[in-house]
């Protein structure tokens, strides 16, 4: 009888150590005019020695190509070093995998999509770490070229009418 106790209580502890939090949803974030997505992120370290978080965003189909950014402050006397960020989207798998870094920040090109990053550290102490994460909407090449071939018709008028007068 005393074994099956014991055995439950070990059975326990080592569960409890393989538990993991679910994923900060961020959405649905702020828009401003020109379409930049801001998430802004917090959470708090529980224990002194290595936290990992993860945190899901989704990107949306309003745009073929995003930039993803992601920076943490907050951190001085909290985390004494980050690890480890990495990005993975649900169906192609980790995207970035960005490690050995002083500074928590990251930029990178995504797809549309749900999205996870997971930011990894080692916390000097018990307290609240702040983020920000944000997608912004890239420009197609087609639209870029439009736009300096629109510069150069203008530039090219203008050189015409100096000639003129």
């Amino acid at each position: 009888m005393m074994t099956k106790k014991l055995g439950l209580v070990a059975s326990l502890i080592l569960a409890s150590n393989f538990a993991v939090a679910a994923p900060i949803d961020l959405n649905p974030g702020t828009v401003d005019a020109a379409g930049k997505i801001t998430f802004n992120t917090n959470f708090a370290t529980d224990s002194i020695g290595d936290f990992s978080q993860v945190f899901s965003f989704t990107a949306p189909n309003t745009s073929p190509w995003w930039d993803f950014e992601a920076s943490f402050s907050g951190v001085s006397g909290v985390v004494s070093s980050f690890t480890s960020l990495t990005l993975t989207n649900g169906t192609t798998g980790t995207i970035i995998p960005f490690a050995g870094f002083s500074l928590a920040s990251m930029e990178s090109g995504i797809a549309p999509g749900s999205y996870e990053f997971t930011l990894e550290g080692v916390a000097s102490s018990i307290g609240n770490v702040s983020g920000t994460a944000s997608i912004s909407p890239v420009p197609e090449p087609s639209s870029i070229a439009l736009m300096l071939g629109g510069l150069g018709l203008v530039g090219f008028m203008a050189a015409r009418r100096r000639k003129n007068a």
